[in-house]
C-alpha cells in the first residue's frame, strides 16, 4: 500500500510542466536554489493541489517517504529555505495583493499561498 502511494505521489512531482511552474513560483519569492528545502517546498507545493491529503503532516510525510527522507528532516529544510530566502514577506506581499508581515512568514502559510498561484 505504501509503495502504490508513493507510486502516486512521484508522479504528481515529477510532472515536469506542473514542476516547472512550481519552481519558477518559488524562484520568484526568492526562495534560493541551492538549498534542499528549495525542492522539498517545490514538493510539498504541488503535492498540496494535486494529492488527497488531509493537512500539511501528511504533505510532509508523502515528501519524506518520495525523498527518503525523515518528516522532521523535510519540515527543517523547507523552514531553512523559508528562513534564507530575500524578502520573502515582500514577495509574497505582492503576489497576493494584502501585505504580509515577515513575523507572519511560516512554513504552512507560504505552501498555501503558493499553492494556490500554481492552480491559477
Amino acid at each position: 500500500m505504501e509503495a502504490q502511494k508513493e507510486k502516486q505521489y512521484k508522479e504528481y512531482v515529477e510532472d515536469k510542466s506542473i514542476r516547472h511552474k512550481a519552481e519558477l513560483l518559488v524562484l520568484k519569492c526568492r526562495v534560493p536554489a541551492k538549498f534542499i528545502g528549495f525542492d522539498f517546498l517545490v514538493d510539498s507545493i504541488i503535492l498540496f493541489n494535486a494529492a488527497e491529503l488531509r493537512g500539511f503532516y501528511d504533505i510532509y510525510s508523502a515528501v519524506a517517504l518520495i525523498r527518503r527522507r525523515s518528516v522532521k528532516a523535510v519540515i527543517r529544510d523547507i523552514c531553512y529555505a523559508i528562513k534564507h530566502s530575500y524578502a520573502l514577506h515582500a514577495s509574497l506581499s505582492d503576489l497576493v495583493g494584502f501585505p504580509i508581515a515577515e513575523s507572519d512568514i511560516h512554513i504552512g502559510l507560504v505552501i498555501a499561498y503558493l499553492a494556490k498561484f500554481l492552480v491559477l
